[in-house]
Parts: C-alpha cells; structure tokens; sequence
C-alpha cells in the first residue's frame, strides 16, 4: 500500500471590519456561548466566521511501488481536501471569559475555498480582548485527486506545539495565542485561511498521513487578498419581480437583492432560483460585503448546489442527474463549459454546481462538477 507524508498549513487570521487599525479575527460555525463573566445586560460584540484557502500546491513522490494507482493519483493536484472542524471557541486566560463561536461538525473542501472567504456562522461573544482561539478537528481527512477522481482517506498527526491528536476520541486540537478584539454592538469579522502548502508523498504501508501547523496572518495579508465574501443557504420567498429571495443558514435569514446579476453573465437564473426554492437546494451567494448586522446581500453571483447521480451522458456535453430522496428528482445538465474534476462516468456520484438555465435546450448551466470523494456534504 501508500503511505503520503504532507505538510499542512493553516494560516488563521483576523481583522475588523468597521474600525481602523484592529487586529484581525477569527472565524466558524455554530452558536456563541458567553463565559463566567459574561452577563445578558452587557452589550455583545456580533463575529462572523469567514473560511478561506489561498491554495498552493506540491507534490514529490518517494518510494518504490509507483505503479500502483493510489501514487499516480497523488502526483496530480488535489481537487477535494475534505476535513471537519467540530469546534471553535476563543478564550480571555485573564479575564476567564470564553465564547464559542463554532459548535457544530462544519464539513469544508478546503480545496473550495479558494479566493473566497465563505462566511460559516454568524454568532454574539462578550466584548472582550481573547487571547487564545483553540480549534477541534476530527482526525480523519478526505483526500481527492483530479483528474482520475480517486479518493484517499488519510489522518491528522500529531506535531509539537501544533496540533494535538487523541486517537482515543479521533480529535485533534489546536491552541493558537494571539490578540482577538471583539467590540460591542459592532460588526466584528474573524477569518481562517486554511492553506495547503507542500505535499510530500511517501509509499508504504502505514497509510496517509497529514503534518499540520498554524501561523496566523497580518491583517494586511487578509485585506490585500480582496476576496468576495459567500453564504450557502436555502432560498425562500423568491421574487422574480422584485428580484429578492430569503437565504436561510441555519437560525439565521439574508435578505437578498439579486438585480446586479445580468442575464448575460448568469442567463434563467430566475428558473435556475425557482428550482433552488422548489427542491430546497443549497444555495451559495457572493458579494463585495456581507451586512450580517442587519443581515442583508447585495448579490454579486449565485450557485446553485445540486448532488446526485449522472446517467445518459454525452461526454464533454450534457448528462442527465437525479437527486433528492430516492433520487425521483431529475434535470439535464449541461457541463460543456464547465470545470470538472474527476471522471464522470454514468452511475458516478456528483456535486455539480448551477449558475443559470437554457430554455432553448432545457439544460441547467454547470460551473463545475466534482466526483464525490464521499457522501459528505460541505460548507461551500
């Protein structure tokens, strides 16, 4: 068998958005929780958890078995690097505070995460300066190469003064110092960039490994890389006049305006909405800015995320996908523009992203189509 040997890097940043000059902060997903000095009469600061990837990837192949299809498959670029955060909670050491800003699993392709920063919760902390953001992952991860679209499952080690593995509870914990500035009754943004640097593959028996370490960014970095911000949700109270929708995530509701998207860049994205509403898909909206204060969207570009299974496939052109329960739900898609990474063959399992719809030949537009690494749906 193959073993991989892969450094990790995870560059977690912060920085806020409504004053000059303070530091950046972090991100998640999940409900906030308020310390042994918090109090319901003090005014709380509102943070929203942005996920990010600057994407650089290496690879070397080491060993002697490189026949077989697991090491071919490393020496292309990972398209799906799919990890899951459990929890994320800052803390103040001096004061005791804490607030838990992540506390459900969150799922995340980072390799999806590329020049965005997707916004994964939005949740209330005490005011406080946190000195301390301590993160939870599971200790397994996902790993997908493009373009043959074969998976391998590989596990998070240990490093010193880095990330910290159980394998009893098959949690990996990571402790990062640095100054988190949460201000009362303001908009307060915390961003992880999770980077994958260098890939270093090793064939033997042991299995896949992952080596991961933490730096944090400047708030200069997070700002110079002039990223679009992301929510996935799902769309209700759909206006085609009006050319508003509601997007739901989680306990919380956009207002969405979406007459900045041109019938040119994105043609039947009013059917393509309608089908998003009607068969409760998810659905992703960028934008310049994310107003999570008073929870409003001025649209730049939607996706919409469909998951199923590619039958009568026309290579390079159209297949037909069912999905929802039982699979009963079925439209034509055409891919022929769009990224694909995997093989799609018919009866594969796909994650295909929609960005409008031809009525000319009945077919919903693919951005991109990715073979499914596993039944795990991610925060993307």
């Amino acid at each position: 068998m193959t073993i991989r040997k892969m450094s990790f890097w995870l560059l977690v940043g912060s920085f806020a958005v409504l004053t000059s000059a303070v530091l950046l902060y972090s991100c998640s997903s999940g409900g906030g929780s308020a310390g042994s000095n918090s109090n319901s009469a003090t005014p709380l600061g509102t943070v929203g958890v942005y996920l990010t990837n600057d994407m650089s990837l290496s690879t070397q192949v080491t060993g002697t078995d490189t026949s077989s299809q697991v090491a071919e498959t490393m020496m292309s670029l990972f398209s799906q690097v799919t990890g899951t955060i459990e929890e994320i909670q800052l803390i103040s050491t001096g004061t005791g505070t804490t607030c838990v800003v992540l506390n459900a699993p969150t799922p995340v392709n980072i390799a999806d995460l590329a020049n965005v920063l997707q916004l994964v919760n939005v949740t209330q902390c005490p005011p406080v300066q946190y000195n301390l953001i301590q993160i939870e992952f599971d200790n397994s991860v996902e790993i997908m190469s493009a373009p043959t679209g074969t998976p391998v499952t590989c596990s998070f080690v240990s490093k010193p003064n880095a990330l910290q593995c159980d394998p009893a509870s098959n949690v990996c914990t990571l402790d990062i110092n640095g100054p988190v500035d949460v201000l009362a009754n303001q908009q307060n943004t915390l961003a992880l960039n999770l980077y994958l640097n260098d890939f270093d593959l090793n064939l033997s028996p042991s299995g896949c490994t992952v080596t991961m370490e933490v730096s944090p960014l400047t708030s200069e970095e997070i700002e110079g890389c002039m990223h679009k911000r992301a929510v996935t949700g799902i769309v209700s109270q759909l206006s085609t006049t009006n050319r508003t929708f509601d997007l739901t995530k989680k306990d919380r509701t956009f207002s969405v305006l979406y007459s900045g998207i041109t019938t040119t860049d994105q043609p039947g994205i009013d059917t393509l909405l309608q089908l998003a509403q009607d068969d409760q898909l998810k659905t992703k909206v960028t934008s310049t800015n994310i107003d999570f204060m008073n929870d409003m969207i001025d649209a730049s570009s939607i996706l919409v995320k469909v998951e199923g299974t590619v039958s009568n496939l026309v290579s390079s052109a159209t297949f037909s996908l069912s999905y929802g329960p039982g699979g009963t739900e079925n439209i034509n898609v055409d891919y022929s523009t769009a990224t694909v990474e995997g093989t799609i063959r018919n009866g594969s399992r796909v994650d295909v992203k929609l960005y409008g719809y031809s009525a000319t030949s009945d077919d919903f537009l693919a951005k991109d189509v990715e073979v499914k690494c596993d039944g795990t749906e991610t925060e993307d």
